[in-house]
């Protein structure tokens, strides 16, 4: 008999064998193929809904549909566990000695042998496979047809889900074939192949654990899917399926580089296989100390980690304890498997000690950030464009925040040189006062009365090859960290994508052109009197109030800002009918000169003071016990005599102000006024601005039972 025809009758007789494979495949992938995409059809495209819906509605869902229909992760779990099974199960022979025995004896290479066992897996899950995918698309045509529609499937993406599926097949059962290569027992290579898909993700898991308890800059928002792509079942499961972006593309070149190199040492200890390999926990001595070596530290480093949150994180004892703990309890474990005997528990006690002294020396390079966590930035060139995504402020009674534009489109990041800059020397000023993260609180929710004033930023820096990078800075609120922020948040740069009147402005044009019918229009309110002075409708009037906003925002100072409350509130938006879509708001300050000149222009609309004429009742609290004292009360007087409300009425500026950086208000008195017109508005003091003898008679000597209401 030839070498070709004992491999082909071997593959038969092993298919003939595992003919369960087979029929576990084909009934998974029924399940996981056509029969999901007829239920689909069937619950979400019934005639009584269809009957509702515009042809092109329907139409366009099918089109934005047809792609997850079609390329769906289940298709994929499935492929894993059939790779995870035939790699475990077609090589297990080498588990049993008169098996080995058998099939080496046969006048047949090893080599041959190895293959004869990888196609038979092949065989036994990928026909199944593309008999689903293709059935599949042709339900899914026959649906379409069905609703009378014409609507073109989508080859490319169908074919681009078949790559990645069979890529993930193919990785999984490289690994699945390698670890029952390496071991001589089925049960451990089973357990192994699960920790090798499973402990890269463990150990990056690690990293971000010991980053967020001991790395000042860490930020919560680094928990992206960077430690879950470590590990390629959830990688080539979980991910979008366009393959886009150069990182993506570098993860699956990865995962089949990992396949590959599996493959090839799978295929080399085939080769050196013994009869007595077989039955050991792990077939290849050289092998096993490097193997003992790596489990141990990850499970001790995981087991610290674990285990120190239940006596608390911040104690770094409790956490080498159970860092040592963990990594002895898994090194006499393994010592157990290795030999199969409780009684070696302990025979290696030398190498009992280099273990745990290897895992405590890494729990220790950690916590002291031997990898540099803390102090990085990105290097000259490295960086495509920085943002600020979220800012705290805290003045040494209040804390403000700046809004949260998250988006990851280039387009909407700073790249203006000089802001770039400023926002480095944000960061480089937090690294010089990380001891400040130690006494500060996170959530800025509570402050105690020792700290100083000081702002929290979370920066997010774009690096080349589509690399996202988050770090939180602790910085003391000094004159060169406000110049530095002052220098991002007046720029041209940041404001173009953060103050609405200017987005709106920007995207005007194209909105219009895309919806015909769309009319823009602007709400004008007053903010000292809670009330809606005007409705502007013309197109040529709101274009030109975007451009004098556009100027005035551009224009504005600090100075400005630190005295200026708003005057207005202009609301911009579109009206399609009787059905109005506003925006956001923008505030409208004294020293915006083109915006108000058109204001008065259009609708004859000024600033104008609040007078105590117009005021029937001010209530006015109190906060200084709440804020020096950690947890007082507040105290909060009324008055509606004419002469006090006049002399309570100067000063005072609206809370829509509140909300921007850079105004100077006084921290601890909030006003509410009830006007003659049934209103009522929330105002705050400028700093110095407070009537303080009046204020503390209110407050203090003539106090109501209740807080504002």
């Amino acid at each position: 008999m030839t070498s070709k025809s004992l491999f082909c009758k071997l593959v038969r007789d092993k298919v003939r064998r595992n003919l369960w494979a087979l029929a576990l495949s084909v009934l998974g992938f029924l399940f996981a193929g056509p029969l999901r995409v007829v239920i689909y059809f069937q619950e979400n495209w019934t005639v009584k809904w269809l009957a509702d819906q515009e042809l092109e509605t329907v139409r366009q869902n099918l089109i934005n549909r047809l792609p997850s229909i079609l390329s769906d992760e289940l298709a994929c779990a499935g492929l894993m566990i059939m790779a995870l099974l035939c790699g475990i199960t077609l090589f297990r022979f080498l588990h049993d000695r008169r098996q080995v025995d058998f099939y080496f004896a046969l006048p047949i290479r090893r080599e041959t042998l190895f293959g004869v066992s990888f196609v038979t897996g092949v065989l036994l899950v990928l026909p199944a496979y593309f008999v689903m995918k293709f059935a599949s698309a042709a339900v899914a045509a026959a649906g379409i047809a069905g609703l009378g529609m014409s609507v073109p499937l989508p080859w490319g993406e169908f074919f681009l889900s078949m790559g990645i599926d069979l890529l993930a097949f193919f990785v999984i059962y490289s690994i699945a074939i390698l670890c029952t290569t390496l071991c001589g027992n089925t049960a451990f290579s089973s357990v192994l192949a699960l920790w090798a898909l499973s402990s890269p993700f463990i150990a990056g898991m690690v990293y971000e654990a010991y980053a967020m308890s001991f790395y000042p800059t860490y930020s919560s928002n680094s928990l992206s899917a960077s430690p879950w792509f470590l590990s390629p079942a959830y990688g080539l499961l979980m991910v979008e399926r366009s393959c886009e972006g150069l990182l993506y593309r570098m993860y699956l070149l990865c995962y089949v580089l990992a396949a590959a190199a599996a493959l090839a040492l799978s295929f080399v200890l085939m080769r050196r296989w013994r009869g007595e390999c077989a039955g050991k926990a792990v077939a290849f001595g050289p092998l096993r100390l490097p193997l003992k070596l790596y489990t141990c530290i990850v499970v001790g480093l995981a087991f610290g980690c674990l285990f120190s949150t239940l006596f608390g994180y911040s104690s770094i004892g409790w956490l080498l304890l159970c860092t040592a703990v963990g990594a002895a309890v898994c090194h006499c474990v393994m010592e157990v498997i290795y030999n199969a005997d409780t009684r070696a528990m302990f025979r290696q006690l030398p190498m009992l000690v280099v273990t745990v002294a290897a895992a405590l020396g890494l729990s220790l390079g950690l916590s002291a950030d031997m990898f540099g966590y803390t102090d990085w930035l990105p290097k000259e060139g490295q960086l495509e464009w920085v943002e600020l995504h979220n800012l705290y402020l805290y003045d040494g009674v209040n804390t403000y925040s700046l809004p949260n534009y998250y988006n990851f489109s280039a387009e909407e990041q700073l790249t203006d040189p000089e802001v770039v800059e400023a926002m480095l020397g944000l960061a480089r000023l937090g690294i010089e006062n990380q001891d400040w993260r130690d006494t500060s609180t996170s959530s800025l929710d509570y402050h105690p009365e020792e700290l100083d004033a000081h702002m929290e930023a979370i920066i997010h820096y774009r690096l080349k090859g589509e690399r996202h990078v988050f770090r939180e800075y602790t910085i003391p609120r000094t004159e060169e960290a406000l110049a530095l922020l002052n220098t991002v948040i007046y720029s041209e740069d940041y404001l173009k994508f953060h103050n609405n009147a200017i987005i709106f402005g920007a995207e005007l044009d194209q909105k219009l052109q895309d919806n015909p019918d769309w009319e823009p229009f602007v709400q004008v309110d007053d903010v000292m009197r809670s009330s809606t002075l005007k409705m502007l409708r013309e197109e040529g009037q709101v274009r030109k109030l975007l451009e004098a906003m556009r100027a005035d925002v551009l224009d504005f100072t600090p100075a400005q800002a630190a005295e200026e409350g708003a005057v207005f509130q202009l609301y911009f938006g579109y009206k399609t009918g009787a059905a109005r879509d506003f925006q956001n708001g923008v505030s409208v300050y004294p020293s915006y000169r083109r915006t108000l000149a058109l204001l008065e222009e259009y609708a004859g609309i000024v600033p104008v003071p609040l007078d105590a004429d117009e005021v029937t009742r001010v209530q006015i609290e109190d906060r200084h016990d709440i804020y020096d004292r950690n947890g007082g009360e507040a105290y909060t007087g009324m008055t509606t005599n004419r002469e006090e409300i006049a002399q309570l009425l100067p000063g005072l500026v609206s809370e829509y102000s509140t909300d921007r950086y850079g105004l100077a208000t006084d921290p601890y008195y909030r006003v509410r006024v009830l006007l003659t017109n049934g209103n009522m508005t929330d105002l705050v003091y400028l700093e110095g601005a407070v009537p303080q003898a009046l204020a503390e008679e209110l407050c203090r000597n003539r106090p109501q039972a209740e807080g504002i209401r």
